[in-house]
């Protein structure tokens, strides 16, 4: 179904519902005041009945008074009242009867004694009226010597006044007049146009023969059966109420009320069927009215809505032209909707989503273009180095997969510039940069025809198709002579000098198949030209350096691994000297395997393989548990120095490790320091430094272990605050050996270093001094501490004290 259809079938229902409850509350208003007006017209009608017999009673009443006055009026003043004989006085009651009767529709007068004997009768059945001889009432109105009113029922209802006559002191008796219920009925009837009904009621229920005859021959109206309104009747709770009753098709309002100091019931009844049809009738109309106007509603708001979203289904249907990018096609749309536009409402609801889908047509143009050249920058960072514009090593392997695919020979060829983490440490990252740039510069001039890639930071590699090993090393010849063109200067235009690559090359199918075992040829190529420096570059030769390389790592891993397991990690020690009293001031802890099957080995043999395997942290953990398990007994405590890889230290949590471990074995951090070494490039110095210092603030104290020897050690000591400086032992060893020319001295070297350390307050240790000969030499460069054979080498246990020969050179 249509959205225009839902909503037209929703506010049809709406209006429906709304309808129809508008048609209830009028057609409940309608009987409602029906009912009320009925009431009204009960209860008037019973006011008007209470007031019909009050006058008839008072007219009765007067009658009586007028015939006594009209009987003891003919007698002379002197008469005796005693002398009035009955026949005289029936004579004259004759006389006023003949009066008042067709005037008044009297039906009987009766005159009785004061012992209640009838002595006289007029009017119809005389026989009948017996009967009243013993009613209360004439008792009560002789005794009381007033006149009263009641109202009977026998055969027929009678309404009745007796009066009694006493001239002065003397009682002649009672009279007593009957007036029928015709008359009183006839008269409400003429008052109130409705019919009246009389029933007699015993203490149970209505009589039904005294009913029968009363709506027969009494009332003179036959509006309703006996049997079909008895069962009403019976309930008093609707007596003074007004109820509806369907009687063979006529509908009577019928209206039930009793008299004061009667046990009569009064019916007014009416016939109302034609009141009901015309209220149906305006209620008919009422209907036919509303319909017309709610249809009308209906009719102007399915149009209003029709239009509306006649309008909306022409902006909605460019939507999907939008969502497909067809922007510029959406746009034109949109121009040829103008016309949907209300020239005469800027406030126009459409008008608002007419230009807001114009501007969102735009944005989303924008942000679709601006993604488009994102996404395009995305691939291409995704595909390209960022510095040097060729392929990263993500995209080389895809380009280098895809000839392995498709069966074509190729030479995988890497480069990694010689010396370049000195470029970066000495002239800075830019200067670095620079120099990669000229070199993807020469790659791409003297290799138009290959697939260059970068691998990471100076690492480079190229595949070459349909080329021969001599063409291919004429080309590497040619770009390591371009190379060497390439010169680094300081500020003063000095040239200081060149970086060259070493190239290692492999080849596809015929070195091997398999393109991990390639990346390795070619790797392992490339560094035999860098260790060897025979030629240009160096063609891979066969996989027996691969396999035991291999074989070596996995051999040192599998062996330290399964020393902390099995406990063949220990600390060995070795002292240290001062220099001013040749006392021992402090110990180095070195880490020793020792194996059943292969003995004993040192930490140079392994810490290389543990750092690149990552597992340097376990066994620099393991390493500080023991020497400080080893040491805590001793008192004093010895200043143990430990060695500590840059990866443990910003390996996260290694600082709360080494003061839970300090705190554990009771040992005060001032007597420990910890030597960190070049042998892993420090990527964060900030966060290095910070690191120490949070350790600093504890007393513990920082070594830099091999100065000298790396390329930048003078950058450690710019970015990092050291203790102690630890000179490597090549350089103190080259104080024996002959220098060329050219060369720096050792000598030179070492005062360098003694020179910045005392400057910067930092203490130098002299490593390697093995013989007697190097000690005299360096005791001339004021180096503070001595570590070597000749002073102790790295024992299980801590050594106490020199000997005396010792102490004394």
């Amino acid at each position: 179904m249509k959205f225009e259809n839902r909503i037209l079938v929703k506010i049809l229902i709406a209006f429906l519902l709304a309808w129809t409850l508008f048609l209830v509350f009028v057609y409940q208003s309608l009987i409602s005041n029906l009912m009320s007006s009925l009431k009204e017209h009960g209860e008037q009608g019973r006011n008007q009945l209470q007031t019909i017999f009050t006058s008839t009673g008072q007219t009765l009443l007067d009658i009586s008074q007028n015939i006594s006055d009209l009987v003891f009026e003919s007698k002379t003043k002197t008469m005796d009242y005693k002398l009035l004989s009955q026949q005289e006085l029936s004579k004259r009651l004759e006389q006023s009867w003949k009066i008042f009767v067709n005037k008044n529709q009297l039906l009987t007068m009766n005159y009785y004694d004061k012992t209640y004997q009838l002595l006289g009768s007029w009017g119809i059945s005389t026989a009948h009226n017996q009967i009243y001889a013993s009613q209360p009432d004439l008792l009560k109105a002789f005794e009381a010597r007033i006149g009263s009113t009641y109202f009977s029922c026998q055969d027929i209802c009678y309404y009745h006044a007796t009066r009694a006559f006493y001239p002065n002191s003397f009682e002649y008796g009672i009279l007593h007049f009957t007036l029928p219920i015709d008359e009183i009925v006839n008269r409400f009837r003429s008052l109130n146009l409705h019919n009246i009904s009389v029933l007699q009621q015993s203490d149970e229920m209505l009589e039904v023969q005294m009913l029968n005859e009363d709506f027969r021959l009494q009332t003179s109206t036959r509006l309703l059966e006996y049997y079909a309104i008895k069962p009403l009747l019976d309930q008093v709770k609707i007596r003074n109420k007004p109820y509806l009753l369907n009687n063979n098709g006529a509908l009577f309002f019928v209206y039930a009320f009793n008299m004061p100091d009667q046990e009569l019931l009064y019916l007014i009844s009416r016939d109302i069927t034609t009141q009901v049809n015309e209220l149906h009738l305006t209620f008919g109309r009422i209907i036919s009215g509303s319909f017309l106007v709610v249809l009308l509603m209906i009719l102007v708001l399915w149009f209003s809505l029709h239009r509306l979203i006649a309008r909306l289904n022409k902006i909605i249907k460019i939507l999907p032209t939008i969502g497909k990018g067809h922007f510029a096609k959406a746009l034109e749309e949109l121009m040829q909707l103008e016309g949907t536009r209300r020239k005469d409402n800027n406030g126009d609801e459409i008008n608002v989503l007419y230009n807001n889908i114009i501007s969102l047509n735009q944005q989303l143009e924008n942000l679709h273009s601006g993604f488009m050249d994102q996404n395009e920058r995305l691939r291409h960072l995704a595909e390209y180095d960022a510095l040097t514009g060729i392929y990263n090593r993500r995209k080389f392997k895809e380009l280098m997969t895809t000839l392995y695919l498709e069966r074509r020979p190729f030479l995988l060829v890497y480069f990694d510039m010689d010396h370049f983490k000195l470029v970066n440490d000495t002239f800075g990252h830019a200067a670095g940069d620079e120099l990669l740039l000229a070199f993807v510069a020469i790659l791409k001039n003297h290799s138009q025809d290959a697939i260059i890639g970068r691998m990471g930071g100076d690492e480079f590699a190229m595949l070459l198709l349909n080329i021969s090993y001599t063409d291919a090393h004429r080309r590497f010849r040619a770009i390591v002579k371009q190379m060497e063109k390439v010169k680094l200067k300081d500020s003063a235009a000095t040239t200081l000098f060149s970086c060259i690559p070493s190239i290692g090359v492999a080849c596809y199918p015929s070195d091997t198949g398999d393109l991990d075992e390639l990346a390795a040829c070619a790797d392992a190529a490339m560094y035999e030209n860098k260790r060897r420096k025979q030629d240009v570059c160096a063609f891979y030769t066969g996989k027996e350096v691969i396999l035991a390389e291999e074989k070596q790592f996995s051999k040192w891993i599998n062996l330290v691994l399964n020393a902390i397991e099995q406990n063949y990690l220990c600390p060995y020690f070795q002292p240290i000297a001062c220099a001013h009293d040749r006392e021992i001031i402090a110990y180095e802890a070195l880490a020793r395997i020792i194996d059943p099957t292969d003995g004993l080995s040192s930490a140079e043999h392994f810490i290389t393989y543990t750092e690149h395997a990552r597992i340097i942290v376990n066994l620099d953990y393991t390493m500080l548990d023991r020497i400080l398990h080893k040491a805590h007994p001793l008192n004093p405590q010895p200043c143990l120095m430990i060695n500590l890889s840059n990866l443990t230290m910003e390996y996260p949590g290694t600082v709360k490790f080494i003061l839970d471990k300090l705190a554990q074995y009771n040992y005060n951090p001032r007597r420990v320091v910890f030597e960190l070494t070049e042998s892993y490039e420090v990527k964060n110095f900030s966060n290095l430094a910070e690191l120490m210092n949070q350790l600093r603030k504890f007393g513990v104290r920082f070594a830099l272990d091999d100065f000298g020897t790396g390329y930048s050690s003078f950058s450690y000591i710019s970015h990092l605050k050291f203790d102690i400086l630890k000179i490597d032992k090549t350089i103190i060893n080259g104080l024996l050996k002959k220098q060329t020319a050219g060369q720096v001295s050792s000598l030179h070297l070492i005062e360098s270093i003694v020179s910045i350390a005392q400057q910067a307050n930092i203490i130098t240790v002299a490593e390697g001094i093995e013989s007697p000969e190097l000690l005299a030499q360096v005791t001339a460069f004021k180096v503070d501490w001595f570590q070597g054979y000749l002073f102790g080498k790295p024992q299980p246990e801590f050594l106490e004290s020199f000997s005396e020969s010792l102490v004394s050179a």
